[in-house]
């Protein structure tokens, strides 16, 4: 029996994400809280070891990676394909705006991803098919090794959902917060979801006062 263990971190907060403004492949640096949630993840992970580190090539899933595993860059493998959803045009923009500018892309967007299915940008389909054979690509690789990806929310939710097998209509049923921690764990190809979006550092962050 060989035993593969996948953690799947999501990035910490940034300043779009108090902006409320749409990041996908664009990106924003962390703020200070997104710092300190990172460095709370650190202290609960620390005795965790990591054969090998991967992230998005995101800045703020980058620097999260630093700060969860205390490593160099040079010691973290950015893979394109963990990338955020692309969304074109919206990037950068706040939620407001395209609320009022595409009302139909944005309902669908949140509400019926199934049916989400925009001309310049990236479906929930499309985000699977890219984020998905990433992963077992990289798992591949690492049989029987200890494996870190830092990602995105949707990016991230993409391959957890693939795995438990979630229809695309509740792509969204189980939100995963900033620097939440996901553990996969593979046993002779059969992946089975240990925990999903673990965010127990994070309460215990809330308790110092951060």
């Amino acid at each position: 029996m060989t035993k593969t263990e996948i953690y799947i971190v999501r990035h910490g907060q940034t300043e779009w994400n108090i902006e409320k403004r749409y990041q996908g492949s664009g990106d924003s640096p962390l703020t200070e809280r997104g710092i300190n949630q990172a460095k709370a993840l650190n202290e609960y992970l620390k005795d965790i070891k990591f054969d090998c580190i991967y992230s998005s090539p995101s800045n703020r899933a980058k620097h999260t990676a630093q700060l969860v595993t205390g490593k160099p860059l040079s010691e973290i493998i950015t893979i394109d394909d963990f990338r955020e959803i692309g969304l074109g045009k919206w990037e950068g923009k706040l939620y407001s705006e395209m609320e009022n500018e595409s009302s139909e892309l944005y309902n669908g967007f949140w509400n019926a991803p199934h049916l989400y299915k925009p001309k310049d940008s990236e479906s929930f389909t499309d985000l699977t098919n890219r984020t998905f054979p990433a992963f077992l690509s990289i798992v591949k690789q690492n049989t029987g090794k200890r494996i870190l990806i830092v990602s995105h929310a949707a990016a991230s939710m993409s391959i957890l959902n693939k795995i438990e097998n979630r229809p695309l209509e509740k792509f969204w049923e189980k939100m995963l917060h900033q620097t939440s921690v996901s553990l996969v764990e593979m046993i002779d190809e059969k992946f089975n979801v240990l925990k999903y979006g673990d965010t127990t550092h994070l309460k215990n962050f809330e308790q110092n006062g951060f």
